[in-house]
Order: structure tokens, then C-alpha cells, then sequence
């Protein structure tokens, strides 16, 4: 089989848009459920003396709206404009801005909508199906320098996704790459931001698992880095292996942008959890579920 490697590399712009934004904020705490956020704290929304604002995801609009109840799992809020582009199942991000340096980002989905009341339903921050992949390398992980990360939430930079082959053709492929770089934004060449990020010290962590929309690391004991998470914006690099009846399969080079998180320090190894600040496309599910079908094969022969 050829390789379905196309002549011309296709490229995309990834748009900075207000999740990006929220997501590379140091002042985002991503959480579950208001119960997270202390009643001091949340009481101003209660009595409707400070305002919510919601990112639609799929559009990128921030809406201002007002708290009225919240439960278990959903909680119904009242805007003040008219939202006819907002359909039932569309993805929500909450903001609770509590304090001038911290707010708590609630993703949800809307449930139902009645003239300007809406009721969003709770989505757990990691509700993507995740794959245990095995690679042959670590995860390389380069945290960027704070300026760097507020040139691209200032949007000064652009960020643009380059592939060496098809996806919808990614079955057929058998090497390749996919390659996030941080671009001037007045001309398609590497912003020498990208060069500053990619020349911070590296991390080299384990993969636990994978999803279209991130991925979670390990970090060995020998990588922990006291200053891990201060700076959100990530650039990740690893491999893919393309499985073919070769004992050497094939690789697919992933140079991708990404968010942390969260870090989780409590027990070792320590774990990142990391969203793509561009979410891989949907051709990839085939082959995440083909590396964990041989990944659950192999540690089942060892068992």
C-alpha cells in the first residue's frame, strides 16, 4: 500500500476563540458542579448581584446571564438576549468570575431552552471516551514562557495545523505528520514564539491515556518540576504507531498545542491532565481503538 501522503500539506487555521482563551487563563479552575465553589462565593449569583457568562463553543459568543437555581446535576439561568442560534445538546461553558484572579469554568450542555430561560445539564470536564494507547516513546512536553502564552491570548499570534496526509483518508496512511505552530499573524511563517516555546526544558512523561480532545500524562518522580502548571499553554510531541504486518510500523509525528488542566500532585506519579487547544479529527477513533485493542491484547498475554 502506498502512502497517502498529500502532495501539498493541508492546513487550517485554528481560531483563538473564547474557550481557547478561557482555557489558557491561569485564573480558570475547571470544576463539576457549583458545590465546588464556596457558598461565600457563590452567594452573589444566588442573589443575582453578580452576573454568569456563557461560551457557546460552537460559535464562540459570550452571553451574560443570571443565575437561578442549580441542582444535583443542571442548573437554569436567565439571559437577557435573544440566543437563535443555540440548539438543544450544544456544548456551554459556564463562567463564574468570583474574584479578579480566579474564575470557575463549568462545562455543561443545554438540556432545554424556553424563550430566554435555558437549562444546562452538567458534562464532566473528561466525558470523551479516553483510550489506553501504548507509544514507543514518551510524551515530550515544552511548557511556554508567560509571554508567550499572552501573545496568544492577546491574539497576537495565530495558530495554524498542518497535515501531511488526509484525514479523512487516515486509515490508507501509513506515516505522516500533524504539526501545530504558532504563526505570525500577518504572514503563514513560525512566529520566533514558537522557537522560544520549543526550546524551554522539556518534559518527558507517560501516556495513561488518550482522547480525541486531550490526553493525560504521568510525570516520572525524575521529571517533577515544582513550577509544573504555572504557565497553561503546552506544546506536546509524540508518535503514533501505524500497526501493519511489519515488525517496524510506520510512525505519525504529532507536534500539537495544548492546555493544562490540571495538575494532580497528591500521590505519584504525578498526572496531567492536557486539552488540545485544536481537537484531533474524528478519523482518529479507528485508530485509537485499534492501539488499545493491541494494547489490552498484550498485557493480557502477560498476565
Amino acid at each position: 500500500m502506498q502512502p497517502q501522503i498529500t502532495p501539498d500539506p493541508i492546513t487550517m487555521v485554528v481560531e483563538i476563540d473564547a474557550e481557547i482563551r478561557t482555557l489558557l487563563s491561569t485564573a480558570s479552575v475547571y470544576i463539576d458542579s457549583p458545590r465546588r465553589i464556596a457558598p461565600s462565593l457563590l452567594q452573589p449569583f444566588y442573589t443575582q448581584s453578580k452576573q454568569l457568562f456563557l461560551i457557546v463553543t460552537r460559535h464562540g459568543r459570550i452571553v451574560p446571564a443570571s443565575l437561578d437555581t442549580w441542582t444535583q446535576n443542571r442548573l437554569v439561568v436567565d439571559v437577557r438576549q435573544s440566543m437563535p442560534f443555540l440548539k438543544t445538546g450544544d456544548r456551554v461553558l459556564i463562567i463564574f468570575p468570583v474574584l479578579p484572579d480566579r474564575q470557575y469554568v463549568l462545562q455543561t450542555w443545554v438540556e432545554d431552552r424556553s424563550f430566554s430561560r435555558l437549562t444546562l445539564r452538567y458534562q464532566d470536564p473528561r466525558y470523551e471516551t479516553r483510550w489506553q494507547v501504548e507509544l514507543l516513546e514518551p510524551v515530550i512536553v515544552h511548557q511556554a514562557p508567560p509571554e508567550v502564552a499572552s501573545a496568544v491570548e492577546q491574539r497576537r499570534l495565530r495558530i495554524l495545523r498542518q497535515m501531511s496526509f488526509d484525514p479523512d483518508r487516515l486509515a490508507e496512511a501509513t506515516g505522516g505528520y500533524m504539526t501545530d505552530t504558532l504563526c505570525k499573524t500577518s504572514i503563514p511563517e513560525p512566529s520566533p514564539y514558537m522557537t522560544f516555546l520549543q526550546e524551554t526544558p522539556p518534559l518527558f512523561c507517560e501516556l495513561k491515556n488518550i482522547s480525541l480532545g486531550g490526553l493525560c500524562l504521568a510525570v516520572p518522580p525524575k521529571e517533577e518540576q515544582s513550577g509544573i502548571g504555572m504557565s497553561r499553554l503546552v506544546s506536546l510531541h509524540f508518535s503514533l504507531p501505524l500497526w501493519t504486518d511489519d515488525a517496524k510500523p510506520e510512525m505519525l509525528s504529532l507536534t500539537l498545542l495544548g492546555a493544562i488542566r490540571n495538575v494532580q500532585t497528591a500521590s505519584r506519579p504525578w498526572t496531567l491532565h492536557i486539552a488540545f487547544l485544536k481537537r484531533l479529527p474524528t478519523a482518529f477513533t479507528s485508530l485509537f481503538e485499534r492501539l488499545e485493542s493491541l494494547f489490552l491484547e498484550k498485557h493480557a498475554s502477560s498476565d
